[in-house]
């Protein structure tokens, strides 16, 4: 990035108000219009994304990346309790089934052991079934919580950092709308779009 000083500057400027030591600024030649903070205390920024969007915008784009910086442990504590949620839905769904779900009694003795046979497996396959979804309904619900947690405090962070407002919502548009035209999804991390994240920085 050195070819766009103010972008290098801004970061550096970010990086000591942030209290964020050692922060480095990489580049990657990636298709995709991303930014990522990595271990370490590292920004990546695509190629894609400096040839989209002007330097006040990536500046912006890079101080929400800094806020991810300030509270990485926060963040991946919350990451650890998504999967958790994943774990502890499916368990609750299977004990759920297994209490509603009656033993079944043979008609007599003589079918006793074919019987049980058969009921073993359909009560097996429903019960496998219910914590499978109750997981999976169970992990999207906490995963979604969890990353809208981390991206509105990224947003708040970053927001204090390079006090643009308007530049970060341009990127977040422009974003959006070069992913659309390429066909892939737009989703706002998962939990809002871009005037969803604008209206609630304003408030």
């Amino acid at each position: 990035i050195e070819e766009r000083p103010f972008i290098h500057r801004r970061f550096q400027e970010m990086a000591v108000q942030a209290g964020i030591a050692g922060a480095e600024l990489y580049t990657a030649n990636h298709r995709m219009p991303e930014a990522s903070a990595i271990s370490g205390n590292k920004i990546v920024v695509s190629r894609t994304l400096l040839n989209l969007l002007n330097d006040q915008e990536v500046v912006a784009v890079i101080g929400h990346e800094l806020g991810h910086c300030m509270h990485i442990k926060k963040h991946f504590a919350l990451g650890a309790a998504s999967k958790a949620g994943f774990i502890a839905s499916g368990i609750l769904s299977y004990m759920a089934v297994n209490k509603l779900l009656p033993e079944p009694k043979p008609q007599n003795a003589a079918n006793e052991e074919r019987y049980s046979r058969r009921s073993l497996f359909r009560r097996g396959a429903v019960k496998g079934t219910a914590a499978f979804l109750g997981a999976w309904a169970g992990g999207d619900i906490t995963r979604s919580l969890a990353v809208a947690a981390r991206e509105d405090e990224a947003d708040d962070e970053g927001l204090k950092l390079h006090g643009d407002r308007e530049a970060f919502m341009s990127a977040l548009t422009k974003m959006a709308a070069y992913l659309q035209e390429r066909g892939f999804r737009v989703d706002g991390h998962g939990y809002r779009n871009a005037q969803e994240r604008s209206d609630r920085l304003e408030r």
